[in-house]
């Protein structure tokens, strides 16, 4: 299924549904509540989504240390989700086909409903198909975040909590809110099985993601853009480059790959790691330069150093949290456009002046001096584990 097609299917044939449950939806008063013995989390989209969740579940897990946390998503996200030490069930469900996510969407409510969850977290900003899942859970305490902007939902009834979204917030501190406790945005960790490391022998490894999902490849900067960035952190500061992607990206990668003419300092590994690998390569890397996507927010749980550009969504929601980041941003009028108010979707009225005003002869000296501060840092981070994996 295309993105397009889950989108109107979930507007209009969801919004239909959410009409007729809402009529079954009762007191919506939050029951008061001992520890739970299962807790649910539901969020779809995006390995950058679920990472920037995974706060909530530390959160959850300090204050309920004996409660089974499931979590639900789509089943590309699975692999990421079972290496969440705080994770100890995940369910998925299947966007092959329309077929597949109806037969597997049914399974996974009727197996829900068996399993008698406490409190089910709806981490959607917009779904409503997790608002009916969340509903036919039968929780009696079901939380979620609701959007002011939104002044045509019938998503509020269906939930006994509702917690407003915040724009002015980051999205990791959003999700974090949702647990009604306060405190810093800390990570979970990640649990990965350790395997052949890809950059043994680098001096200075580079992770560059010139790509960003089909939720939006609006996001991308362009591809001579990163060739000139590239070569720059190749000759000027010893780098070895590792390309980035999903499987349906590998186009793409192979295009840009091929401007370098075979150079031994640049790795095409579009399309051939799993998310573990994902995870384990990232750890090992010095720096991270990536689109507005879900490598900058593993980056980030692992507090490894970001290069990140931004155009159509907003850097306030969805910038780096590591100790030190580098964010290119034009800030124009008519940013952002792609927010959680319009489904995410990229509403451009402006021919992409947002990512196009974001010139790599105009950002290379500020890179140059980002990196020249960090150097000791760099330096001190190669002597050291990575940050938030354990194998």
């Amino acid at each position: 299924m295309t993105i397009k097609f889950m989108k109107i299917a979930d507007e209009y044939v969801g919004r239909a549904i959410l009409v007729i449950l809402r009529m079954f939806a009762g007191n919506r008063e939050t029951p008061r509540m001992n520890e739970p013995a299962r807790i649910l989390v539901i969020k779809f989209w995006g390995i950058g989504s679920v990472t920037l969740s995974t706060p909530l579940l530390v959160k959850l897990k300090e204050r309920w240390p004996r409660a089974e946390i499931h979590y639900l998503t789509l089943n590309s996200n699975a692999e990421l989700c079972s290496l969440i030490d705080e994770v100890d069930c995940v369910h998925t469900v299947s966007l092959r086909s329309l077929l597949s996510f109806l037969l597997t969407t049914i399974a996974t409510v009727w197996r829900i409903r068996k399993l008698h969850f406490d409190i089910v977290y709806d981490l959607e900003f917009f779904s409503n198909v997790s608002s009916i899942i969340c509903f036919l859970s039968g929780a009696p305490e079901r939380v979620a975040s609701l959007n002011p902007r939104q002044t045509i939902s019938h998503r509020p009834r269906l939930y006994t909590r509702t917690v407003e979204f915040r724009e002015a917030d980051h999205t990791a501190a959003n999700f974090l809110r949702l647990s009604g406790m306060s405190g810093l945005v800390r990570f979970a960790t990640f649990h990965i099985r350790e395997g052949e490391s890809r950059t043994t022998d680098a001096l200075f490894p580079v992770v560059l993601n010139i790509n960003a999902s089909s939720l939006a490849h609006e996001r991308r900067w362009g591809a001579d853009n990163f060739r000139e960035l590239a070569e720059r952190l190749i000759t000027v500061h010893g780098a070895s480059i590792y390309l980035i992607g999903s499987a349906d990206e590998r186009g793409y990668t192979n295009r840009f790959h091929s401007m370098f003419h075979n150079s031994s300092t640049v790795t095409n590994l579009c399309g051939e790691l799993t998310t573990n690998q994902l995870i384990q390569l990232i750890g090992e890397s010095n720096l991270v330069v990536t689109n507005d996507s879900g490598p900058l927010h593993i980056a980030s749980a692992l507090n490894i150093t970001t290069i990140s550009f931004f155009g159509p969504e907003t850097p306030k929601r969805y910038d780096s949290l590591a100790d030190h980041h580098l964010t290119f941003y034009a800030g124009l009028w008519c940013s952002p456009c792609m927010t959680v108010s319009n489904l995410k979707t990229v509403n451009c009225i402006n021919d992409m002046q947002c990512m196009k005003q974001i010139r790599s002869s105009d950002i290379m000296d500020q890179v140059d001096r980002f990196l020249s501060s960090i150097k000791e840092t760099i330096s001190e981070r190669e002597n050291r584990n990575f940050i938030g994996v354990t194998p």
